[in-house]
């Protein structure tokens, strides 16, 4: 600040502001010259890589190029030998080759012998092409055949095992069902003898308590008779078996059983009662 106070003293405050701006415009022009000369750099680069890449393409072009001539473009096929006899060359050697000028009057002796050539090669040529496009056609129509064989294959696979995933619902379906109809009787039966030993328990009870009742003979021995037991372990053996029967009688036999014990249970109740009266 003090070199610019010192300035603005001697020269004066328009010299300082004419020196200033004299200052900002060469900073300026040097920092564009940097920036155009890094933009130049760069444009030279990007110019240098395109041609590069440019040269890298035209030699891949070229190679196959060269590649296409050597597989497909023989010496005998070229365009310099005659179309109409490409084998001329092997036949006959080149200084025993026609040598006299070409267009002269009379020169074209082979003309319509050339034309016929020419048109035998044209319908060998259509015959061909046409082969080709049917033997095409025929191996399309042959993968179009297999692949319909093929989705009606899968779709009948499909329906089949669609068909077995409901027969082996419906299947478990009814086992469920007939698994709980079991468990249902089973469940009857239970409580049937729940109740049928509760109502024993209560007839013991009253057997013992009553006291001065003519014609009975209360006993000490408050266990089943041996032929109730008999009955019991006759009747559990038999349950156990209708355990292995089949699912589908499972119904008819829970609905026996539970007649049968019922009956065993009665008669159990009423030889019970006999037994504990004792003779009138």
């Amino acid at each position: 600040m003090l070199w610019v106070n010192a300035v603005t003293c001697v020269f004066g405050h328009t010299v300082f502001h004419t020196v200033l701006c004299v200052c900002v415009c060469v900073c300026v022009c040097v920092i564009s010259t940097f920036t155009a000369d890094g933009h130049m750099i760069h444009n030279s680069r990007v110019a240098y890589m395109n041609q590069i890449r440019e040269k890298e393409k035209q030699r891949v072009c070229q190679k196959a190029i060269d590649n296409f001539r050597h597989e497909n473009q023989q010496f005998c096929d070229r365009l310099e030998f005659d179309l109409n006899d490409p084998d001329r060359l092997r036949k006959t050697k080149l200084e025993h080759g026609h040598v006299s000028l070409s267009g002269l009057l009379g020169e074209d002796l082979n003309y319509y012998d050339r034309l016929q050539r020419q048109k035998d090669q044209f319908k060998s040529w259509l015959i061909q092409q046409q082969n080709d496009k049917a033997s095409v056609r025929h191996e399309q129509q042959l993968e179009d055949d297999q692949y319909d064989q093929f989705v009606l294959k899968m779709d009948n696979t499909a329906l089949q095992i669609q068909r077995l995933e409901k027969q082996r619902r419906k299947a478990e379906a009814i086992s469920t069902n007939e698994h709980n109809l079991v468990k249902t009787e089973e469940d009857k039966h239970r409580r049937a003898l729940e109740s049928a030993e509760a109502e024993n328990q209560l007839q013991r009870q009253c057997a013992t308590t009553s006291v001065g009742v003519p014609g009975l003979w209360p006993s000490t021995d408050k266990r089943p008779p041996p032929e109730s037991r008999q009955k019991i372990m006759q009747f559990q053996k038999y349950q156990m078996e209708e355990r292995k029967v089949t699912p589908k009688s499972c119904c008819l036999r829970a609905f026996t059983m539970a007649v049968h014990w019922n009956l065993i249970t009665h008669h159990t109740c009423l030889f019970y009662l006999c037994f504990c009266r004792g003779p009138n």
